[in-house]
This record gives C-alpha cells, structure tokens and sequence, in this order.
C-alpha cells in the first residue's frame, strides 16, 4: 500500500511565505540602519572631539592673547615717552588703571628699566591690588603697597628684600629673542600656581633697550576650561609642553605640579597622572602624531584629537580624548529597544496575518467538505459563494459543473430505468417463446434431440427420453 504524501496546507505556506520574507525584510533593514547609526554615532564623536579641541584651542589663544595685546599697546605709550615715570602718582596710576581693566587672568603687570627698576601692580591672596616699587628709593627692596580708590600709594604693606628684575625669566627671554616673547612656564609660589609672563621691549629713539614691560599670567583657570569642555562627554584633556612633556593643565582634577619642602617646584607629566587610559592618551599622542585618531584603552575605545598652539615661545598641544561609550550606550540601547519592538511588531503581525489569512482562505474549507460530499453521490449539494474573488468564481464553476452532472445522471437513471423495463420485457416474452417451444416438442410423439456445433447436447423432448430409457 502507496504512503501518503505529506503536505502543508496552502495557508501555512503563505503563512510561513510571510514570516520568512518578513524576517529577513526586518534583519536587513535593521542591518542597514543599525550600521548607519553606529557610522553617524561615531562620526558624531569624531565631530564633538574635534571641536572640543577647536573650542579649547579658541579660549586658550584668546587667553594668552590678552596679556600680549596689553604689553603691546602699552609698551607704545612709555616708549614714546607719554609717561614719565619720575612722576610717583602718574605712574602708580598709570598700572593700577591698566590692571583694573584688564584683569582677566592677570595677576601682575609692570615694567623694569635696564637699571634695575621695577614698577607694577599685582593681585594679592585676597584679590586686592598693591603697588609694586623696587627702586634707589626702597634700597633696591622689592616693596609693596596698598592703592587708594584713585590707583596711587596708600599704605606700606611689606618689604620682599632685595630684588633685580632683569634676572627674572621674563626679561631675560626678551633680551635672548630681542623682541616680545612668552617667557617659560614657571611656578609662582606666593599664588602656588604656574605662571607664564610676556614680555616686550621697550626702545628709545636710539633704538637701545631701556627697559621691559611685562604682564603675567596666571594659568590655573586652564584645569576649568578643560574640565568644562570636556565634562559632559566624560571625557579627558590635556594641555602639554610639547618639548618638556610637562602638564599645562588638566581637566582630571590632578595637580600639575608640586612645591618641594625645599620650596622648588616639581612638574609633573602626563605619565604621573595614575590613570592607565590617561598614560595610553599620551602614549597615543606622542606613538602617532595624527589630529585625529581611534584607538582602544583599557576600559574603552577613545576618539583622540590634538591641536598645537604656537605663539612665540609658546609651544603646547592639546589634547582631547572622549571614550565611544558615552555616544554609544544610546545607540546600543536604542538598537536594542528597536529589537524588542521589531520582533513585537513580527509577532503581532504574524497573529493578525494568520487571523486575515485563515478568513480569508475559510471558503476554500467549504469547498472542499461540498467536493467531498459531491463525491459521496450528493449530488444536490452546492457550494457557498461568500465572496466574488477568484475562490468564489471556481465556486460558481463547481456549482455549475454540479448542476450539469446532477442534469446527467438524473438523465443517466432515467434512460438506465427505461433500458431496464425493455430489457425485463424481452426475457419476459423470451421466456414465454422457451416454454411454448418446449410444450410443442414435448406434444410430438417422435423423439428430438438437439444438438449444438460441438456435438454437445442442447434439448430434448420427453419422448427423446423416453426412448433413451429415461423415466
């Protein structure tokens, strides 16, 4: 005996048709996208590194530009002889104003002569400002002086001892460059902070040195616009002597540097800093001296950027590191919530699909049990039509093709009924004409014998039998 073939029904194969096209349909549309967002994910980070380093390079430069332009525009007024600086009040007021007004992130500002006289303003603990004198009047003594409302002397505050200008870092750079410069970073242990200093030739019509102004600058504000730009972002910055190695500043709350009991001052560099990824940064930076960069640390990938400021004397670079995962943790989580709504999404889809489908493909099961009771002899039996699509069409077909068979057989039974009347009536008379034969024959007094081709016996009649010896 044949096995069966199995089959599936027409509406699983759809069905299935569904899931299948759908799921892939859904896996390569997330494939897409997902990609799309990773590659604009990390092209973003690319982008915010790169401009946190660009921002930061701004505010630095701006910030090292005051200083400059201030020695600048007022190295031109004593050069050309506008303040007589043997004039005590002129003079105090004179940097006291300038001070006042321009003292973002300055601290101190001044001149000294190539005599060894020094005059400036300065910015104590308390944020007052003092007059600085260091002349043949105060013994060659580094003197200091509380100001009146108006900039001039007030109060004698304290005596430094003996101080020589010229041997400091910032005039001896101008006399080494001959021209304004940034002196070397150095540590200001009165303000306990780095500083660094400009200075700028003054000459006279002779074109001789008379002296330098100098203004400095405090640099500690550094350590809040790195860990400003970079906070939100979790990410690292650092701004590094580019020869030395030695730290400007940082955004990790780490110090730069450290005054030794001795009161010298130690600097530290970006390998002291204890943070691995912090080292790796570096590491990174000085291994690979691209703008930008991707590499992996020990807790995350970073997107590294640098950018270098270059100013006279000045030669730093900043660096800006930002882990991926801060972008990406978004990313992943929407991908992952966009996953869990996908395959909701298919399964509802797939309940409403199958309930549409078995609907939709429920004639189909009428027709069927209607050819299946058809084919019983039911010939009566018609189908359904629920609606005029292509299942109702061979619906009405059916139903026609049944009435012409009902129409034939009805006629078949009919003509059978009528050949089987016929039939009857001719054994009947056949019958009849058998036994109206037999009577004559077995009337006759002569013995018949009847026999076939074959020689085989057909009939006889009863005096054949008699003769025969019979009874």
């Amino acid at each position: 005996m044949r096995k069966k073939n199995k089959y599936m029904s027409t509406r699983k194969v759809i069905l299935l048709t569904f899931i299948i096209s759908l799921f892939a349909a859904i896996v390569a549309s997330g494939i897409v996208i997902f990609a799309n967002w990773i590659s604009l994910s990390k092209k973003t980070i690319n982008q915010v590194t790169t401009d946190t380093s660009e921002n930061l390079y701004n505010q630095v430069y701006d910030f090292m530009q005051v200083p400059y332009k201030i020695a600048g525009i007022n190295h031109r007024i004593i050069e050309n002889g506008m303040l007589d600086l043997s004039n005590e009040n002129q003079r105090d007021r004179f940097f006291t104003n300038i001070f006042v007004s321009q003292s973002k992130g300055i601290y101190s500002l001044g001149y000294a002569t190539v005599a060894g006289e020094y005059y400036a303003t300065i910015k104590n603990g308390q944020g007052a400002t003092e007059l600085i004198i260091c002349d043949a009047s105060t013994g060659w003594h580094i003197n200091y002086y509380s100001t009146n409302v108006d900039g001039t002397r007030k109060e004698f505050i304290s005596d430094g001892g003996n101080y020589d200008p010229r041997t400091q870092l910032w005039y001896t750079a101008v006399l080494e460059k001959g021209k304004a410069t940034y002196s070397p970073v150095y540590g200001h242990l009165v303000m306990e902070d780095l500083t660094v200093s400009v200075g700028w030739p003054v000459y006279n019509h002779e074109n001789k040195l008379e002296g330098v102004i100098s203004v400095h600058l405090l640099l500690g504000d550094f350590n809040k616009y790195l860990k400003g730009a970079v906070e939100a972002h979790q990410g690292t910055a650092l701004i590094i002597e580019k020869d030395s190695h030695e730290l400007i500043a940082n955004s990790l709350d780490v110090p730069n540097f450290a005054i030794l009991s001795d009161n010298s001052l130690q600097r530290y560099e970006a390998n002291d800093i204890d943070n691995e990824d912090v080292q790796k940064i570096y590491q990174q930076y000085l291994t690979n001296d691209s703008r930008q960069q991707v590499f992996k640390g020990d807790s995350d990938n970073f997107f590294l950027s640098t950018k270098e400021i270059n100013l006279q004397g000045i030669d730093w670079i900043i660096i800006v590191a930002i882990p991926e995962s801060v972008f990406m943790k978004n990313v992943y989580s929407s991908m992952l919530l966009s996953g869990i709504i996908a395959i909701l999404l298919l399964i509802l889809l797939v309940i409403g699909y199958n309930f549409f489908m078995t609907n939709r493909l429920k004639p189909i099961k009428t027709l069927l049990k209607s050819a299946e009771r058809f084919s019983q002899g039911n010939f009566k039996e018609r189908i359904d039509i629920v609606r005029n699509d292509e299942i109702g069409l061979v619906s009405q077909e059916l139903n026609k093709l049944a009435d012409k068979l009902e129409v034939f057989v009805s006629e078949l039974d009919e003509t059978v009924k009528q050949r089987t009347e016929e039939l009857q009536r001719a054994n009947s008379t056949l019958e009849e004409s058998k036994e109206a034969l037999q009577l004559i024959l077995d009337s006759a007094a002569e013995g018949i014998y009847g026999v076939d081709l074959n020689g085989n016996c057909t009939f006889c009649n009863l005096s054949c039998l008699k003769l025969l010896g019979y009874k």
